[in-house]
């Protein structure tokens, strides 16, 4: 391909028509007349992307010789957003809207690496639409494409359809082959997206199970259970995305990584969505609790702990569940108390949550307790609920410790040492309501 000279696209077109000894009407060739050609290398006239690249395809000369910087940079654009497009109709189970919008694309404006990745969506469609023959081939043609730079990610995926492929054809032997290949880069950390390993992990279990190999099969198991969690939780995927975006950046990659900015962000602003929604609900709920409306009560804290178990915040999580235990124990329902108890308590365990609501699930569990009339046990947790709400410095819910103790010890009938915690509840939270 010749230099592309500094001048208008028309120069561009005229000069490039003239070199290959063709005349305007060579070149329109029945589709064009004579005078748009004319007109366009005059500029006065801008032809469309399709007519320019039918007009490029006929001087020999990809679109993007006859094109400013900033209208590849354009085109490129455009290709890349409707690309993001086609996959979101495919995860939204419209493989055939998304082949549409492929098959109006010119991918030839990407750079390799987006080629490739264009590629292997086109296989996942004809994969999802039936026709493995036809993603084969396609599959063949991003496998010629790939080189030592292509992403990890990519080459994982690609094997990992082609292993699909192979599967749909009845050749579970290579499908595994292939998928223990992709799945060794995901082990060795080469590529990090718990999506995809998701994908390869189900199909592995699938083609161990076409071959009759259940053993093997039901050992992946354990792992596909480990990687769903991240799969399906938004907090670990908006990490993940943001960790692929600066991956890709120092790569020089800019569109994937605006991409994975954008997915990571939108997933973010889910999350801060479900914290407003939780919080909402919590602070209703408490309105209703101080109009003695109960029910409505109840509802709100239900509420608040759905939108924080979507949210997957631990802190949330264990927050929501400790209000709504609290409206249970205060009703005298231990049962449904002590079910939201031990959910809170295995959040705890994953070592993600703070000193004030570790103190406050102890608090709730040692009133659990002592409904039930265990007040070794009870003991422990007021005075274990007392330690970590000192440690946490929140004076009103340590109030609430003491003077729940307290009443504890009185209706017990140790009425000095309950005195003594009642008297600490009302200098901790000097006299307000507790």
């Amino acid at each position: 391909m010749t230099e592309k000279p500094n001048t208008t696209l028309g120069s561009r077109l005229r000069d490039a028509r003239l070199a290959q000894g063709m005349t305007q009407d060579d070149l329109a060739a029945g589709q064009f007349s004579k005078s748009y050609v004319s007109a366009v290398e005059l500029g006065k006239i801008r032809p469309s992307v399709n007519a320019l690249r039918t007009l490029a395809g006929r001087l020999d000369q990809p679109i993007s010789y006859f094109l400013e910087e900033e209208d590849v940079i354009s085109e490129e654009e455009r290709v890349a957003t409707e690309l993001a497009d086609a996959r979101y109709q495919l995860l939204a189970g419209k493989p055939t809207e998304a082949q549409r919008i492929l098959e109006g694309l010119d991918t030839d404006t990407l750079r390799s690496v987006e080629r490739i990745n264009a590629l292997l969506l086109l296989a996942e469609i004809s994969l999802a639409v039936g026709d493995p023959l036809s993603a084969t081939m396609v599959l063949d043609k991003a496998n010629a494409k790939a080189g030592p730079h292509t992403p990890s990610e990519h080459i994982a995926r690609l094997r990992h359809l082609t292993a699909q492929a192979y599967q749909h054809q009845g050749k579970s032997n290579l499908a595994v082959e292939l998928e223990r290949k992709a799945l060794a880069a995901l082990d060795e950390a080469e590529v990090t997206d718990p999506h995809l390993k998701l994908e390869i992990l189900g199909s592995l279990s699938r083609a161990y199970s076409a071959l009759n190999r259940p053993d093997e099969a039901k050992a992946l198991y354990e792992e596909i259970s480990k990687v769903s969690e991240n799969a399906v939780s938004p907090r670990h995927l908006a990490k993940t995305h943001r960790e692929h975006a600066d991956v890709e950046r120092v790569a020089g990659r800019m569109i994937e990584a605006r991409r994975y900015i954008h997915e990571a962000t939108s997933l973010q602003q889910m999350l801060d969505s479900m914290r407003l929604a939780a919080e909402a609900a919590a602070s209703t709920a408490r309105l209703y609790t101080s109009a003695d409306d109960a029910d409505n009560a109840r509802r709100s804290l239900e509420q608040a702990l759905h939108y924080a178990q979507l949210s997957g915040d631990h802190n949330l999580i264990v927050s929501a569940a400790n209000n709504l235990a609290g409206f249970h124990l205060k009703s005298g329902d231990s049962d449904r108390a002590e079910t939201l108890m031990n959910q809170a308590q295995g959040m705890i365990s994953s070592g993600k949550v703070s000193n004030e609501l570790h103190g406050q699930t102890a608090l709730n569990m040692a009133r659990l307790h002592h409904s039930r009339g265990d007040h070794k046990r009870s003991d422990e947790l007021f005075l274990q609920a007392i330690k970590q709400l000192e440690d946490s410095n929140q004076r009103d819910l340590l109030g609430q410790a003491y003077f729940q103790y307290g009443q504890a010890l009185v209706n017990r009938g140790q009425a000095a040492e309950g005195a003594d915690y009642l008297e600490r509840a009302y200098t901790a939270t000097r006299g307000r309501d507790i």
